[in-house]
């Protein structure tokens, strides 16, 4: 039987909660009238399709019409595919869209709540103060799509669909910096039909990408990508980028390549020592350090972690680390900038350092 949340996790839940909605509404000004990140997906929806999908001019022409100001840096930067699927929000006016966006949002973080609160006790208190949970819903972002995809994905494995849970994975493909290492602990564990899933899915994305935005999507995306002026604000971001920045003042790109092979090698070693689930998470918990481009709401990833974690190891240091992972104060440390930021790429190295001394345990329940 799955272990239920008892009242003191609903009281707990509740007060977090509270605390949640006393700091969203400081920022009401912006979420209430959906000036966040979600016109660039908005933008995007009005965009595929045309060559201005990846021009900066253009999704500013798009902020000014809907919002009457320009939100600097914040273009569409997704792969065409995506900006295909939002095209009907594109047809909506921008308030009904944002809503309907922000509603189904919601409803993908409840999806992800359903599947994980009976089986992990924790969650709902952990989910409840997570900062940048808050910080996604807020911001207008799309991360609890890929975390409900990333769930339903593992839940199918569990149940031996491998191959519908790599189609699923692929959907993350809308966050795939995230799930860049996700590939290695799957072939380590010879999960031979997920992959497959995955590329099929991938190659259905793909081909709906060219077929919408033309064959020269990939040079006018590039092009975007490699602009600084869409990764600003790397003293407060949580990844190996942030981390470089707050201790040097600097972008060096030669000590973050460095560090990004060694976090990946680390992961790859714990993934093939560890249970595929485990390996799982520690491979988000990566990804989230490599990213170039990653900020507070991208942290929410790591609820699927905490769950993995907390269900496969009963190892208390690990377990503790991967819980102070999603607590408020380390995330107040990432919002004061440099040099503080570094507290929350270095915690997160240090949980994975962790992992690589967990000792042997028997498998535990699903």
């Amino acid at each position: 039987m799955k272990p239920r949340p008892d009242p003191y996790q609903w009281i707990g839940a509740i007060l977090g909660l509270v605390f949640l909605a006393l700091l969203a509404y400081t920022q009401r000004d912006r979420f209430l009238p959906g000036q966040n990140d979600f016109v660039q997906l908005y933008a995007g929806s009005q965009l595929s399709g045309t060559p201005q999908l990846y021009e900066p001019e253009a999704s500013k022409a798009v902020h000014m019409r809907v919002l009457g100001v320009w939100l600097q840096s914040v273009y569409y930067s997704r792969p065409p595919f995506y900006a295909f699927f939002l095209r009907p929000l594109g047809m909506l006016p921008y308030p009904v869209a944002y809503w309907t966006f922000q509603f189904c949002s919601m409803l993908a973080l409840a999806g992800f709540l359903r599947i994980w609160a009976p089986r992990c006790r924790e969650l709902l208190i952990f989910a409840s103060l997570c900062l940048p949970m808050l910080s996604t819903l807020l911001t207008g972002q799309d991360l609890m799509f890929a975390l409900l995809a990333a769930a339903l994905s593992i839940e199918s494995m569990r149940r031996g669909n491998d191959f519908a849970a790599g189609l699923l994975l692929s959907i993350c493909a809308i966050k795939i910096h995230l799930f860049a290492l996700t590939p290695i602990p799957l072939l380590f564990h010879r999960r031979w039909n997920v992959l497959a899933g995955g590329t099929a899915g991938g190659a259905v994305l793909l081909v709906t990408s060219f077929l919408s935005d033309g064959w020269d999507w990939p040079q006018r995306y590039l092009k975007l990508l490699s602009n600084p002026d869409l990764h600003p604000g790397a003293e407060h971001m949580p990844t190996l980028r942030g981390l470089v920045f707050s201790l040097t003042g600097q972008e060096r790109a030669w000590l973050l390549t460095v560090l990004s092979v060694c976090v990946a090698l680390l992961v790859a070693l714990l993934a093939f020592r560890a249970s595929l689930e485990l390996g799982l998470a520690y491979s988000l918990i990566g990804g989230l350090l490599i990213g170039y481009h990653a900020y507070l709401q991208d942290c929410a990833i790591l609820l699927l972690p905490f769950v993995l974690v907390l269900q496969n190891t009963k190892w208390v240091p690990l377990r503790g680390a991967m819980a102070l992972a999603l607590t408020p104060p380390l995330y107040l440390f990432l919002m004061a900038g440099q040099p503080y930021s570094a507290v929350v790429p270095i915690a997160l190295i240090a949980l994975l350092i962790l992992a690589s001394f967990r000792p042997a345990e028997a498998p535990q329940p699903a």
